[in-house]
């Protein structure tokens, strides 16, 4: 499986930069001589949803929208 991930991979494992990517991703990849390195101290990131007022969206891009509102919402909720 290739994604922007491996192809940054290769490229580190050839010398041409670092990588900067989430806990968990570089783990399962199995490439010698590369190590992930935590930041310390921990940086956090909230998410913005964006999107045109007043266009519709197609039917399953709907339900996606209205599913990560939901989740949002729940978040907000445990946090207050």
């Amino acid at each position: 499986m290739h994604n922007l991930l491996s192809n940054a991979t290769a490229m580190v494992q050839n010398g041409l930069g670092s990588s900067l990517c989430i806990e968990g991703s570089f783990t399962n990849r199995g490439c010698p001589g590369l190590r992930f390195v935590p930041i310390e101290p921990e940086m956090t990131s909230g998410h913005v949803l964006i999107r045109k007022r007043n266009k519709s969206l197609p039917k399953i891009a709907e339900h996606f929208w209205e599913f990560l509102e939901e989740e949002i919402r729940k978040d907000h909720e445990v946090e207050a």
